[in-house]
């Protein structure tokens, strides 16, 4: 892999170069030797104590740096690595769980549990700084090789794992390379904001370690707490921000948030919801000297696999902000409901052929036919991924989305399928049917879930339906991650129906 060459590199160079910075830990900083060394010699407690069979291993934590350690330690072992966030409900965690059947879970965090083998931090930081000979590791790792597994909002209630490849990293940092290398500098920093379970954080994570530069890293600790959001902003120097746009328009809300917070602030990179063209211009304002790319692209083909670069004549115009071009070896086709491609300004499912395209789901062979369709590329099999997306190409071949055709949503970037949190509010005895609805706000971006639901009899003949309405969110949340969770719950004594006999969502819709 040439970003563990890179890493190698940099690593001989300079060895004392800050690689991974987390101010609000006991783990503060890594530098590239450091990093280099320590996940070398976990890939040879990797290879000495795991079964060497290509099996999936569990990273459990937040923003520790050592996670970074573990992820360059499993894949020079060749085992793909799973992050479970410290967020996740037990219950979603089990299913991650009982699916990857892990030999071994690294956890950099506390985690009590009985689920499989834990390694604790402790005994990671012990391994890392003892004398173990760690030979000459040679990372085994190559091309088609499942390098990470992101599970994602299922429609069976169940999450769903995207597999993701060594091949499809590489492809991808080539490109995301060539756009952060007009700004990159002596110090060249980017922030980390999104979680690692959280696949816009390869854009900044791997960037960042691709290129030589400091990854910054801005906790959930620190992210509760506004005040010191700015604080650590400030401390950073970050050169590159990512994050989805939401966050930005929370940092707007303070008058603080501007260019002389983060001076040497150069590059916005958006992806995972729609960019307001408002926030755009609001940035513009606040940054003058920094550059706002638009993207789009689902965990399915890798982060992002358009880009577009938002001028003020874009943001003041009343249309939608476009998402850009595609990147180097990738098409984007627009697909009627027939399957036949769609003509240019013609709406239709957003096709993706890419060389970043992953490998589909996994131990999921039913969804992965769904939605990766293979195809031929000279001789060589490909697949294109059905996003669900909606959108079209203008006459430029510029993308510009639309929104979804399916139910499945986007929620400060998380995409969710309505139909998990309906099944798993079935799942909780006291409620018989259940719709939930999105709520959206002018411009078509989402603000809430709101769940409708008819109570099962026993439940029904209380007469506290707060106190069942709070029962039925406090046992969601052992469930689900907290962005899936409705803050409205609204009790029906029956769904109203269209004259299909189907619950009729946009009556529904009226209600929130």
């Amino acid at each position: 892999m040439q970003l563990l060459e890179n890493i190698k590199q940099y690593a001989q160079e300079c060895p004392k170069r800050i690689a991974v910075r987390n101010d609000s830990c006991r783990e503060a900083v890594l530098t590239y030797e450091a990093l280099e060394r320590f996940s070398n010699v976990l890939a040879a407690y990797i290879n000495q104590n795991v079964p060497k069979d290509k099996s999936p291993i569990i990273v459990y934590g937040n923003k520790n740096p050592y996670m970074l350690v573990i992820f360059l330690a499993c894949m020079k072992a060749a085992h793909p690595y799973c992050p479970v966030d410290t967020s996740m409900p037990r219950e979603r965690m089990r299913d991650i769980m009982e699916t990857i059947q892990p030999h071994i879970v690294f956890a950099a965090e506390s985690l009590q549990d009985d689920f499989f083998s834990v390694i604790p931090l402790e005994e990671i930081v012990r391994i890392c700084n003892g004398e173990q000979d760690c030979g000459n590791i040679i990372p085994a790792i190559q091309g088609d090789d499942i390098l990470y597994i992101l599970f994602t909002s299922g429609s069976t209630g169940k999450p769903k794992g995207v597999e993701i490849t060594a091949g499809c990293i590489d492809r991808f940092l080539q490109w995301s390379e060539s756009m952060v290398k007009p700004y990159q500098g002596d110090d060249f920093v980017f922030l980390n904001q999104s979680p690692f379970s959280f696949d816009l954080s390869v854009m900044d994570v791997y960037t960042s370690l691709f290129t030589g530069g400091t990854l910054y890293i801005i906790d959930d600790a620190i992210q509760d707490k506004f005040k010191r959001v700015l604080q650590a902003m400030e401390q950073s120097e970050a050169v590159v921000w990512v994050s989805t746009p939401s966050l930005a328009d929370m940092c707007l809300m303070s008058k603080k948030f501007s260019q002389a917070l983060l001076p040497k602030l150069k590059m916005f990179f958006f992806c995972g919801e729609v960019l307001p063209n408002m926030t755009a211009k609001r940035l513009m304002d606040r940054f003058p000297a920094a550059d706002i790319i638009n993207a789009y692209g689902p965990t399915e083909a890798t982060v992002a696999v358009t880009s577009q670069i938002i001028t003020r004549e874009l943001a003041e115009d009343e249309s939608a902000l476009p998402v850009g071009k595609p990147k180097p070896d990738c098409s984007i086709e627009i697909w009627r409901t027939d399957g036949t491609l769609a003509d240019r300004n013609e709406a239709g499912e957003i096709v993706i052929k890419s060389d970043t395209v992953g490998r589909g789901y996994f131990r999921q062979p039913e969804l992965t036919k769904a939605a990766f369709v293979p195809y031929l590329q000279g001789f060589e099999q490909r697949y294109a991924y059905k996003t669900g997306d909606q959108g079209y190409l203008d006459e430029d071949g510029v993308l510009h989305f639309s929104g979804r055709s399916d139910m499945q949503i986007q929620l400060h970037g998380y995409r969710i399928e309505l139909s998990d949190i309906e099944q798993n509010l079935l799942r909780l005895g006291i409620v018989s049917s259940a719709v939930v609805i999105p709520k959206l706000d002018a411009h078509n971006k989402l603000r809430r879930l709101a769940a409708f639901v008819v109570l099962a009899p026993d439940a029904a003949e209380q007469n506290d339906e707060q106190k069942i309405r709070n029962r039925i969110k406090e046992a969601l949340s052992q469930r689900l991650p907290e962005y899936m969770v409705p803050s409205k719950i609204i009790c029906l004594s029956e769904l109203p129906r269209n004259q299909n006999g189907k619950v009729d969502r946009k009556k529904l819709q009226m209600l929130i």
